[in-house]
């Protein structure tokens, strides 16, 4: 009895690191695991600033700070299609004389209790420079959901892209208005992730705990314009395919799509497991299919994002496809094919081009 209990142990040891090691193999060489990080793109948002306006210095507090800004990793001129309002960088008058400071938000972290995910469920959320000033009691913000990918967990925007660098760089220098950024939490177990849709059971039903809990603890703890048209959600990789599938099932919850590498067919989980059994499930979780059956889809905004050399999933392809299905529906969107692949590289790069498309179409932005 304990010969076999030790086998039994020794085999299920072997069966841990085996997995273990499929999954850092698999995505530690493409760069979807936060620590392969990327510095963001804050530094290319100031450079870019003082180049449009030579004499001005960009000042952090009370100290002169240089501003040296890595390479962009994307096309100066990428592809792109659809109709939007596309955004245009603020630049800033060459008579210009003072310095512009860098303003910063703040990072918190909470908890929300959820009932479809069986516990409390941590998340990271980012409130805009000003928002604690007395001056501004009064005021409300903007939100945009920001989802992380399989595997993934609610602080990967800002360990591995600096989301809030990157928001308080777009803040300060004009290109987007302040705005609120939540990172909640979307899995309970990594061995079965819900791609934020809600699947099959053992996987978590990670949609209605978004929209139902995460979307009103939100409104009613924190200073947010609560409505659909200044409510936009998405993500990178399995957070993009979520932004588009949530918003087109909760149009009255979010009027804005950002998706960044993400997929548009109903997606198996990272260990290759069907989340939904039916294919009433299935062409439900396909946004490349529901579109058709949506309302009144014109009154939603998409933006989408892809590497061109993005092998993974079959993201390109179905980024294409998705691209063309929005245009024959008459939704406006914007789509951009842009040098790189599945990495973290790209997310922390054209999270810019996304919040300044959710900028555009914002109302009270």
């Amino acid at each position: 009895m304990r010969l076999i209990r030790r086998w039994f142990i020794l085999l299920s040891a072997l069966a841990t690191l085996s997995l273990a090691g499929w999954l850092g193999g698999s995505y530690a060489f493409t760069q979807q695991f936060p620590w392969q990080s990327s510095a963001g793109a804050a530094d290319l948002i100031l450079q870019q600033a003082a180049q449009n306006a030579p004499t001005v210095r960009v000042t952090s507090g009370n100290r002169a700070s240089a501003t040296p800004a890595p390479r962009p990793t994307a096309d100066a001129h990428p592809v792109a299609t659809g109709s939007a309002v596309t955004p245009q960088p603020t630049t800033m008058p060459a008579t210009t004389t003072s310095a512009l400071t860098l303003q910063h938000g703040t990072l918190q972290e909470g908890q929300i209790h959820s009932t479809f995910m069986g516990g409390d469920m941590p998340y990271a959320i980012y409130l805009p420079p000003g928002y604690a000033d007395p001056a501004n009691a009064n005021r409300r913000y903007p939100v945009v959901y920001m989802l992380h990918g399989a595997p993934g967990g609610y602080l990967d925007w800002v360990h591995a892209a600096g989301a809030d660098k990157t928001a308080d760089a777009l803040i300060s220098v004009g290109r987007i208005p302040p705005m609120i950024l939540v990172m909640p939490e979307g899995q309970t177990n990594p061995l079965h992730d819900s791609e934020w849709a809600n699947g099959t059971p053992p996987a978590a039903q990670a949609e209605s705990y978004l929209v139902q809990e995460v979307v009103p603890y939100i409104d009613t703890h924190y200073r947010t314009i609560a409505v659909a048209d200044d409510r936009a959600i998405g993500g990178l990789s399995t957070g993009g395919f979520a932004g588009v599938n949530m918003t087109l099932h909760h149009p009255d919850i979010f009027s804005i799509a950002w998706s960044l590498s993400g997929n548009y067919l109903a997606p198996q989980t990272i260990l290759k497991q069907n989340l939904f059994t039916d294919p009433a499930s299935v062409a439900y979780n396909s946004p490349l299919q529901y579109i058709q059956q949506v309302k009144d889809p014109q009154r939603l905004h998409f933006y989408l994002a892809v590497g061109k050399t993005d092998t993974t999933d079959n993201t390109n392809v179905e980024t294409q496809q998705m691209d063309q299905a929005l245009t024959a529906a008459h939704v406006p969107h914007l789509a951009q094919y842009f040098n790189g692949a599945h990495s973290w590289t790209f997310w922390g790069l054209h999270l810019v081009d996304a919040l300044e498309y959710i900028a555009a179409n914002m109302p009270a932005a």
